[in-house]
């Protein structure tokens, strides 16, 4: 039985993207003795699962193109702990690999530059689109320095 647990469990650790609490909340749901799961999982190499979050995270990073940096790591949160990731290991490795890039706001910006004009005029055009960003979760600061940098 047990042979048949550690079989099961790398096969599991190698082939899915799971983190710890999920193949652990699997394996007991499969009817595993929680005593002989955490015995298993004691003896797997605990780089497997950092490796692995590292490299979802940077996957997940280098791809996005229109969240803000807030949006982005809410998103990615929720995500990996949905996988079984432990919220403190994804929080160290995305504050590691997040970057402030402004490309994407000054893309939001445009997209909503665009619309918004056709609509508003003056002072509520402004607002209506500080308005916006913020709703998209990007910084008032950041946002306030690129309309100042446009209209200048």
């Amino acid at each position: 039985m047990i042979n048949y647990i550690v079989n099961l469990l790398l096969m599991i650790t190698y082939l899915s993207s799971y983190g710890i609490s999920k193949i652990k909340n699997d394996l007991i749901k499969q009817n595993i003795s929680e005593n002989i799961i955490d015995e298993q999982l004691n003896d797997l190499d605990k780089n497997i699962f950092s490796e692995r979050l590292e490299k979802i995270v940077k996957k997940k990073i280098e791809s996005n193109k229109k969240y803000s940096n807030n949006f982005l790591r809410q998103k990615l949160i929720n995500d990996l702990i949905n996988l079984g990731y432990d919220r403190s290991d994804i929080i160290n490795i995305i504050d590691k690999h997040i970057k402030n890039d402004t490309s994407i706001l000054e893309c939001e910006y445009n997209k909503l530059y665009n619309r918004l004009k056709l609509k508003y005029d003056g002072i509520e055009f402004k607002n209506k689109l500080i308005q916006k960003l913020i709703q998209k979760g990007f910084n008032r600061e950041d946002i306030y320095n690129l309309i100042q940098k446009k209209e200048d």
